[in-house]
């Protein structure tokens, strides 16, 4: 299984810490690390499926985007 490189790690670090500020307002859905793994799995799947053993930033900010577009 491909591993999260350092800037991939931080792609996603720093967008589930965005999310949980944001989650702290009245309106917003609760952000649990169930999406933080989430997001993990999918830059994992992502680099799998270009063959690759190492997740880039390029990936975490595909998962990114993905979450920005579902939530």
């Amino acid at each position: 299984s491909p591993k999260l490189s350092a800037e991939a790690k931080e792609v996603l670090r720093s967008f589930y810490m965005r999310l949980r500020q944001q989650s702290t307002s009245v309106n917003s859905a609760p952000i649990t690390t169930r999406q933080l793994e989430s997001m993990m799995r999918l830059a994992e799947a992502r680099a799998r499926v270009d063959l690759r053993e190492e997740v880039t930033k390029r990936d975490a900010e595909d998962v990114v985007e993905i979450m920005r577009e579902s939530l």
